[in-house]
């Protein structure tokens, strides 16, 4: 659970830091969903853009180069854990 709440941490403050270049390398991708929103996660770069309901999209995390590969990438509904031995 502490790497998930790790991993909140750095996409919100990547979200925050807007100036970064957009990466999104793929491969990986994968949705979260809950009953009013929805976020699109490629968790190899932390691309994240968000969705509320009835809504347009909107940039959570623009992403960054060489993080490595995605290890034990665990999904579920509404939460998602992996590792990125690399980085």
């Amino acid at each position: 659970m502490e790497k998930f709440y790790t991993l909140a941490v750095a996409v919100c403050l990547l979200a925050l830091l807007g100036s970064l270049p957009e990466y999104r390398q793929g491969g990986s991708v994968f949705d979260l969903k809950g009953e009013n929103w929805s976020v699109e996660m490629d968790p190899s770069s932390l691309y994240a853009t968000g969705r509320l309901t009835n809504s347009s999209s909107f940039p959570l995390s623009l992403g960054v180069e060489g993080l490595g590969s995605v290890a034990n990438l665990r999904v579920k509904a509404s939460r998602a854990s992996w590792d990125l031995p690399a980085a």
